[in-house]
C-alpha cells in the first residue's frame, strides 16, 4: 500500500508496512498527471470502465455543447457513486 499525504495523517500510521510519499506543495497534479500516463502507457487500467465511463459522458453531455450554454450543472450517478459535473464552454 502506498499512502500519498502531504502530512503523515494518523490513518497512515495504522498502516506499518504502508509506504508513505509526501508530495511537495503544488505538485501533486503533476504526480496524478504522471500516475495517470503510466497507467495508460502501460495498459494497466479497467478499459472497460474507462470506455463505458467515456461513451456515457459523450452520450449525456453533448446536449450541452450543441446547445452553446455557457454553464451547466449536472447531477448523475454512475453504480453507487454521485458526480455533480460543472461544465463551462469559453
Amino acid at each position: 500500500m502506498i499512502i500519498i499525504d502531504p502530512i503523515k495523517s494518523d490513518t497512515a500510521q495504522y498502516f506499518d508496512k504502508a509506504e508513505w510519499i509526501a508530495p511537495v506543495p503544488n505538485t501533486d497534479t503533476a504526480m496524478m498527471l504522471g500516475m495517470m500516463h503510466y497507467l495508460y502507457e502501460s495498459g494497466k487500467y479497467d478499459k472497460k470502465f474507462y470506455r463505458d465511463l467515456h461513451n456515457w459522458l459523450l452520450i449525456n453531455f453533448s446536449h450541452i455543447y450543441l446547445a452553446r450554454q455557457t454553464t451547466h450543472l449536472k447531477e448523475f450517478k454512475m453504480g453507487e457513486h454521485k458526480f455533480v459535473v460543472l461544465i463551462k464552454i469559453l
